[in-house]
């Protein structure tokens, strides 16, 4: 989230951790409906994919793959509308600034479970990297999107 740091820096921690719970409440509901899967987040930042394994990898075909990928960008745009919602609501001025960049890339993951205490599924490879930087680099109140 664009903002987020110098929200946090202003504000009560209970109303931080509000709202990100209502943002994430209602963005896990957006998963949900249509149809992705959110791998994890970590302080301000959701991570989701479009493979859910409803369909062997070796089965999706291209015309499979871009629907996930549409869905994703479905996601993220409405990500944006929520965040837009929540700015425009507030009486609270350290939420003027907040705004969402969302980074989408296609490509090979490795996903597994880690740890043995606090067990959490995770994503790994070179295009998860690509996504974050699609991220980090992108626009804030955007979807920046990878040529692939």
């Amino acid at each position: 989230m664009v903002g987020f740091t110098e929200f946090s820096k202003n504000t009560k921690p209970q109303e931080v951790v509000s709202l990100l719970s209502r943002l994430f409440s209602k963005f896990d509901q957006l998963c949900e409906q249509i149809g992705v899967y959110k791998v994890h987040t970590i302080g301000d930042c959701y991570v989701i994919m479009s493979y859910t394994g409803k369909i062997a990898k070796e089965r999706r075909s291209p015309v499979v793959q871009i629907e996930e990928a549409f869905r994703v960008i479905q996601v993220g745009l409405e990500m944006i509308n929520i965040i837009a919602e929540e700015r425009n609501k507030t009486k609270n001025p350290a939420l003027r600034n907040l705004d969402m960049r969302i980074g989408i890339h296609t490509g090979k993951i490795v996903g597994g479970i880690i740890g043995t205490k606090v067990v959490r599924y995770d994503i790994f490879g070179q295009d998860v990297l690509i996504a974050n930087k699609m991220e980090s680099n992108g626009m804030a109140g955007a979807v920046c999107i990878s040529e692939q």
